[in-house]
C-alpha cells in the first residue's frame, strides 16, 4: 500500500507491503482495493475473513484507489462469499 500518511494503514517491511482485496481493476494499471489486517477488529468498519493464509479483516474504510504497479505477489484467493460481504459492506459505508 505504500508509505501513508496520518491514519492510513501502513504496509510492512521495506516494501510498506500490505495484502489487500481487489475489489475492482478500472483497467490494467488502476485497481480499487481493500487492505487487510491480522487484528481481528469489529465495527463497521472492519469485516472478519477467513484465508487461506490465515484469519483477518478487511479494513472497509480504508479502501482505495492504487497502481497496479504496487502489487507484488498473489497470496490468496477469497471465497466467493466473502469477496460479496466485502462488496456489501462498502456499500453501506456510502
Amino acid at each position: 500500500m505504500g508509505l501513508n500518511v496520518g491514519v492510513e494503514i501502513n504496509g510492512k517491511n521495506e516494501n510498506f507491503e500490505r495484502p489487500v482485496v481487489i475489489i475492482k481493476a478500472y483497467s490494467t494499471e488502476m485497481l480499487r482495493v481493500v487492505p487487510l489486517t491480522t487484528k481481528l477488529k469489529t465495527g463497521k468498519f472492519y469485516l472478519r475473513l477467513n484465508t487461506d493464509v490465515s484469519e483477518s479483516c478487511a479494513v472497509l474504510s480504508q479502501a482505495r484507489i492504487i497502481s497496479a504497479k504496487r502489487l507484488v505477489r498473489k497470496v490468496s484467493k477469497l471465497s466467493e462469499k466473502d469477496f460479496e460481504n466485502i462488496k456489501k459492506g462498502l456499500k453501506e459505508l456510502n
